[in-house]
């Protein structure tokens, strides 16, 4: 499997719009800095018929070491979940 990378993102922002390689990636920056900000702000980020990313929080909770058995308290935790839109699930899935 291939991967994208942000450079190569940048590189396709740019030859879509017809821009210097240095433009794409300053557009391809400027987008991940606003979604980073929006989700770092507990904003939910949607992107119609891409998907959506949010947070959940994950309580405070008690588990066990396993190797010792001895009890301990695990922090709440808050985790970034995207969701992705019918149009992009319906592309990966061939259908």
């Amino acid at each position: 499997m291939k991967k994208m990378t942000k450079n190569g993102l940048a590189l396709e922002v740019s030859k879509l719009l017809g821009l210097p390689h240095t433009d794409g990636k300053r557009i391809t920056d400027a987008v991940f800095l606003c979604l980073q900000d929006a989700m770092i702000g507990g904003r939910m980020v949607e992107i119609r018929n891409f998907g959506t990313w949010h947070q959940r929080v994950n309580q405070e909770r008690v588990g066990h070491n396993p190797k010792t058995g001895e009890l301990l308290t695990i922090p709440a935790l808050k985790k970034v979940l995207f969701r992705s839109g019918k149009l992009l699930r319906d592309g990966v899935r061939g259908g």
